[in-house]
C-alpha cells in the first residue's frame, strides 16, 4: 500500500470490480480516459480485463482508495509497458467517481506512482498520452511535474470529431 496525502494506492481486489465496471460504463469518464470509443462493458469483461493485468509482469496496477476509507475505490491507476530494458514505462489514471473531481486526488496518485517507479521499480522515465482537450488531467500532470514532449494532430476520433493527443513525460532527476 502507499500512502499519499489524500489516497492510498492499494492492490485492486475482486471485490473492486463492481466499482471498476460502474467507473468502466460511464460514458464521460471513459471519453475522458482516451483510448477506443466508449462501449458498455459486462462485469465478466472488466473482470477479465483487470485479472488479466494483475498476471502482466509489465505492469504494476493500483486501486485509488481515500486515506480515510481504503476500502471503497474512487479510481484506479497505474504503470504499464515498463521496459526493463530501457527503463521507462507509461502511466495510466482515472479518477471514476465524479464525486472526486477537482480535488488533487489524480495529482496526488499521480506523484505516488511516479515515486514507486523511480525508487522502487528503477525507471528513468514515465511517459502519459493525454487527449487535448482534457485540460483538467493536461493541469494535473504538469504540476506533477510531466512535460510536453509531442503533439499528434488530430490523432483520436473523440465525439464525433478528431482531436489532438499530447505526449507528456517526466525524467527521474534523482
Amino acid at each position: 500500500m502507499l500512502n499519499g496525502k489524500t489516497v492510498i494506492l492499494r492492490s485492486i481486489e475482486p471485490d473492486d470490480y463492481g466499482r471498476l465496471w460502474e467507473f468502466a460504463n460511464d460514458f464521460e469518464v471513459e471519453l475522458m480516459g482516451g483510448g477506443d470509443p466508449p462501449r458498455p462493458k459486462s462485469v465478466a469483461e472488466v473482470t477479465s480485463f483487470f485479472e488479466r493485468l494483475s498476471d502482466d509482469r509489465s505492469t504494476f496496477n493500483f486501486a485509488i482508495a481515500r486515506a480515510a476509507e481504503t476500502r471503497t475505490i474512487i479510481g484506479f491507476c497505474g504503470l504499464f509497458n515498463v521496459s526493463m530494458v530501457s527503463r521507462t514505462c507509461e502511466l495510466g489514471i482515472t479518477i471514476g467517481d465524479r464525486n472526486f473531481w477537482n480535488q488533487h486526488i489524480g495529482r496526488d496518485a499521480v506523484g505516488m506512482l511516479c515515486e514507486y517507479g523511480f525508487k522502487v521499480q528503477n525507471l528513468r522515465k514515465i511517459s502519459l498520452s493525454v487527449n487535448a482537450n482534457n485540460e483538467r488531467a493536461i493541469r494535473s500532470y504538469t504540476a506533477a511535474g510531466f512535460v510536453q514532449e509531442a503533439c499528434l494532430k488530430d490523432h483520436v476520433w473523440q465525439n464525433g470529431s478528431y482531436i489532438d493527443l499530447v505526449i507528456m513525460s517526466r525524467f527521474n532527476l534523482e
